[in-house]
C-alpha cells in the first residue's frame, strides 16, 4: 500500500486527529498505516471502500441520466473484513 503521501502529512504541522479510510485492518498489509497511527498519535476512521464510496458511485448514476445515459447503481455489501 503506497503511503508516500501519508507520510509526508503525518510528519507535517497540520496534520489532523483522525484519518478517515476505506481499508483499516490492522495487519501486516496495513502494518506501516496502524505504524504511522501510533507514532502520529492519531485515530484511523475505516470505513469499507463500498461504504464510503457507494454515494458518489449513486450521484454518478444521477448525473449519467441527466446527460440521457443509461445507468444503474448496483447494491453490494461491505467487506466487514476491511475494517
Amino acid at each position: 500500500m503506497p503511503l508516500d503521501n501519508f507520510s509526508e502529512y503525518s510528519t507535517s504541522k497540520t496534520l489532523a486527529d483522525v484519518l478517515i479510510t476505506g481499508i483499516s485492518a490492522n495487519n501486516e498489509d496495513y502494518s506501516e498505516v496502524h505504524e504511522l497511527e501510533r507514532k502520529s498519535r492519531i485515530n484511523i476512521l475505516g470505513g469499507t471502500h463500498y461504504s464510503t464510496e457507494k454515494f458518489a458511485c449513486q450521484k454518478m448514476c444521477t448525473y449519467f441520466e441527466k446527460l440521457g445515459l443509461v445507468s444503474a447503481f448496483i447494491e453490494g455489501e461491505p467487506v466487514y473484513e476491511d475494517m
